[in-house]
C-alpha cells in the first residue's frame, strides 16, 4: 500500500544553511518523496517543504542512522568522474555541500534521477526515498535511504478499539546510501560512500547502485589491513589479555583463510561473532562508535593476514613476540644459529639499554 507518510510539512529552520551544527548526533534536515510504478511508468510525488523534526522524525532518522551503522553488509566506494552536461546525483549533491542549493532542491534533482533509473528496471517497484543529512560531534554524514510500508494494526489509547495502522518497515532496510562529507571533501585516499544492500535484491541494488553512480573499485588489500588494524585497535580498547587478545586473532585468522582460499566475502557481522563469541555485536559497535568503515562484500586478500599471526615464545633468558608479517621484513634467519633484527623494530628503551650494555 502506497500512501504518504503522515508527518507535519513545516519548514524547519533554513534550508539554505544545511551544516548547522547539532548539540548531539541527530539530524539537521530531512525531507521525503514517493516515486510509484504503475504499469511500467514511474511517477515522482514531490513534497514541496522539508519536515519538521518531531519526535517521530527524530526517531525514524535515528533508527535508520542506527540499522544503518550497525549493518555489515555494506560496499565502499567513491563517486565516478561525472560526465560533461550529464545531470548526476554527486553534481547536485556538491551544490548542496558548496549552499548552491537546499535540501529541498538537491532532494527533487535526486528523486529525479532515480526515478530514471527505475524506469530502466522491469521489476522495480515504487518506495519512498528519504533524505537526510546527520550530524554527529564533527563528522556530517548524508543518507540517501529507500523505505516501504506495511499494514498492521494498532490500539488506542483513549477508545481502546483496535485501528488499522500504516507502519515504515525497517525490517526492509536494505536498499541505502551514505556520504561521509568529511571525507569526501578532505579529498583523502579513503571510500567515502558506503552503500547498503541486502543479499538477493538483483536489478533493485543495481539501479540504486547506478544512481548513486559508486565506483566500487576495492583494493582488498587495502581494506583488508584495515579489518586488522581496526580489530588491533579493539582488543586493545576493550583491555583484554595476551592471552584472549592471541587466541582472538587466531580465530579470526583461521576464519579469513578459509574465506580467502574459497573466494568469499567476509561479512563484518559473522567477523564479529568470530572475534567475540560472548558479545557478538561488540566488534561491529566498535566500529560504528569508532566512524571506522571496512567494505564488507570482499574477499579477504590472503598474504596480508600474515600480520594476524604473533609469534610467541620465552625461555629462562628472554621472551619474545611479534607478528608473523615481519619475516623477511625487519627479521631474518641468516643461518640455523643466528636471528637478525633490524634495530628500528626494537622499542626504543630496548635499543638504549642494548647499547649502554655494549658500552
Amino acid at each position: 500500500m502506497n500512501q504518504p507518510i503522515d508527518v507535519p510539512a513545516d519548514v524547519v529552520g533554513n534550508p539554505d544553511l544545511p551544516g548547522k551544527l547539532a548539540p548531539e548526533p541527530g539530524p539537521v534536515a530531512a525531507i521525503v518523496h514517493r516515486i510509484s510504478k504503475v504499469n511500467g511508468i514511474t511517477v515522482v510525488h514531490p513534497k514541496s517543504t522539508l519536515l519538521e523534526l518531531t519526535p517521530q522524525v527524530l526517531k525514524l532518522t535515528r533508527s535508520v542512522a542506527d540499522l544503518y551503522g550497525s549493518s555489515g553488509n555494506k560496499k565502499h566506494g567513491i563517486f565516478e568522474e561525472p560526465k560533461p552536461g550529464v545531470s548526476c546525483f554527486a553534481s547536485s549533491l556538491e551544490k548542496y555541500y558548496k549552499k548552491e542549493i537546499n535540501l529541498i532542491e538537491l532532494s527533487l534533482e535526486a528523486a529525479n534521477q532515480l526515478q530514471k533509473k527505475m524506469e530502466d528496471v522491469p521489476f522495480a517497484k515504487g518506495a519512498y526515498v528519504l533524505f537526510f543529512e546527520w550530524i554527529s560531534g564533527s563528522w556530517r554524514h548524508f543518507y540517501v535511504v529507500m523505505l516501504t510500508d506495511k499494514d498492521g494494526s494498532a490500539i488506542d489509547p483513549e477508545k481502546l478499539e483496535v485501528r488499522d495502522a500504516i507502519h515504515v518497515d525497517l525490517d526492509k532496510l536494505r536498499v541505502a546510501g551514505r556520504i561521509n562529507f568529511n571525507e569526501w571533501m578532505a579529498k583523502s585516499d579513503k571510500q567515502y560512500v558506503s552503500i547498503l544492500t541486502g543479499r538477493g535484491l538483483g536489478d533493485v541494488s543495481k539501479y540504486f547502485r547506478r544512481f548513486l553512480g559508486v565506483d566500487e573499485k576495492v583494493d582488498e588489500k587495502h581494506e583488508t589491513t584495515k579489518l586488522i588494524d581496526y580489530f588491533k585497535e579493539f582488543y586493545r580498547a576493550k583491555k583484554w589479555s595476551q592471552e584472549k587478545s592471541n587466541t582472538a586473532s587466531e580465530h579470526l585468522n583461521d576464519h579469513l583463510k578459509v574465506l580467502a582460499k574459497e573466494q568469499r566475502p567476509m561479512f563484518l557481522e559473522e567477523i564479529s561473532r568470530v572475534i567475540d563469541p560472548e558479545e557478538e555485536t561488540a566488534f561491529t559497535d566498535f566500529l560504528q562508535e569508532k566512524n571506522y568503515e571496512v567494505s564488507s562484500e570482499i574477499v579477504p586478500h590472503k598474504d596480508t593476514l600474515r600480520r594476524l599471526v604473533r609469534v610467541t615464545g620465552r625461555n629462562e633468558y628472554m621472551s619474545i613476540a611479534f607478528e608473523n608479517a615481519l619475516i623477511g621484513q625487519g627479521i631474518s634467519f641468516p643461518d640455523e644459529k643466528n636471528l637478525v633484527v633490524r634495530a628500528d623494530l626494537l622499542p626504543a628503551d630496548v635499543v638504549a639499554a642494548l647499547r649502554k650494555t655494549n658500552d
